[in-house]
């Protein structure tokens, strides 16, 4: 019977329907074009990171129907949001009022809270007057990765947060077997690399890093100099070459622990640097020794809105909507995120933990793509990159590296007036 009146009570339903029709005119359903903002990100090299970005926009444009987020062809400056790496003094400086300040977007709304995020990532997008120019939304730190089995092999107790560099040299030196050819540390890329201006210290982040963080390239010279030569802790050029011939070290097992950024960490070059492969032993990572652990945030991007945007409100709720989201791979920026069991879930607990006390350690140093145009910088980088070379290809002191370097350099030959990364 209830089955008979659900089925009859069907035709009245549209005859009410279509009485209704036949009394009025029909009225139209209001409709709106949704506003458009494009927008543009950096990529690490993952396509992890690409696929993420567009999963975010898809949810975004489902859930906010007044808006469609668009992707900014790769390229292309034509955008209204924006990724960048780069210190607001610089774009201020370099490119004039490129990036919209936040900060009245901030206080006029409820989406978040500058408290919410470690403090060194947002004196990266403060400038001078205090203006935010960026939220930040995540970092790529570098971290020491080290081979387990190595460390297990040779009873050495593994990297733990707040170790000391006494603390690395100990452990490269309790590793270094020169029968077996393993050495405490090493370059992540294989030395023979003859890649960006033929320098040969290219896979091994750690110098420049740490010139970056203590502003004396004479002191990281030296220390790097006693590292390869007085303790054979690293190898040189030819040392490697003999050991590993063209292929990497770390790869082939043979490298107690060197230095990558957190998201490619269990990753090595084969013999290339640009052609990975996952590392086929247990792998662990840690924080740099402290005190240089500022120079682990070498790698931090912002969510910025341009100027040239003609809708700030919508850019603005983009933005707030994806400081909400955990970026794959990466550091969140957010304390909420990178402390809470959702990314806990996705990185594993080490990581987890490595990630925090990465960002809880650290203060602000130069963003990834921090610019450098001026004559003296780029002559000084270079010289302390050929250095560095002359450090692997056998000189034993800082000076005598410096020194080589200073002879052997043509003036001619530096990018004047041209970009250079740092």
């Amino acid at each position: 019977m209830v089955a008979f009146l659900r089925c009859a009570a069907w035709p009245v339903c549209v005859m009410l329907v279509f009485a209704g029709a036949a009394c009025a005119s029909p009225t139209p359903m209001p409709t709106s074009t949704p506003v458009k903002i494009t927008f543009g990100w950096h990529s690490p090299m993952d396509p992890a990171i690409d696929d993420w970005y567009a999963e975010r926009v898809r949810e975004f444009n489902e859930s906010e129907p007044s808006i469609r987020v668009e992707l900014a062809a790769p390229g292309t400056l034509n955008r209204d949001v924006a990724t960048i790496g780069v210190e607001a003094e610089e774009l201020s400086r370099e490119f004039g009022s490129v990036l919209l300040p936040l900060d009245a977007l901030i206080d006029a709304g409820t989406e978040l809270s500058v408290d919410d995020f470690y403090a060194a990532t947002l004196e990266l997008f403060t400038n001078d007057a205090g203006e935010l120019y960026a939220i930040p939304a995540y970092a790529d730190p570098l971290v020491i990765c080290y081979n387990k089995e190595l460390f297990d092999y040779y009873s050495a107790p593994y990297p733990q947060v707040g170790w000391t560099w006494d603390d690395f040299l100990d452990a490269g030196l309790a590793l270094r077997d020169a029968q077996a050819n393993v050495f405490g540390y090493g370059s992540l890329d294989p030395y023979a690399s003859d890649v960006y201006g033929g320098s040969i210290q290219y896979g091994d982040r750690l110098p420049g890093a740490l010139w970056n963080a203590t502003g004396d390239s004479m002191a990281v010279l030296r220390w790097y100099a006693s590292l390869v030569h007085q303790y054979n802790v690293a190898p040189t050029v030819e040392q490697a070459t003999d050991a590993f011939g063209t292929m990497s070290g770390v790869c082939l097992g043979k490298v107690g622990m060197w230095v990558d950024y957190f998201h490619s960490c269990g990753w090595a070059p084969v013999d290339m640097p640009w052609e990975r492969t996952e590392l086929s032993y247990q792998f662990g990572f840690a924080p740099l020794p402290q005190p240089a652990c500022s120079l682990s945030l070498s790698n931090v991007y912002g969510y910025a809105i341009l100027s040239q945007t003609e809708h700030p409100q919508e850019s603005w709720r983009w933005i707030a909507y994806l400081s909400q989201q955990t970026p794959p791979l990466l550091v969140p920026a957010r304390k909420s995120l990178a402390e809470s069991p959702a990314y806990e879930q996705i990185v594993g607990r080490e990581a987890a933990a490595l990630a925090q006390a990465t960002m809880e350690g650290a203060s602000a140093l130069m963003p990834a793509d921090q610019l450098v145009r001026e004559y003296e910088e780029i002559r000084e980088w270079y010289l302390f990159r050929e250095a560095l070379a002359a450090i692997l290809a056998g000189s034993p002191t800082g000076e005598e590296a410096m020194a080589k370097a200073e002879q052997e350099l043509d003036e001619d030959e530096l990018p004047i007036g041209g970009w250079f990364l740092r």
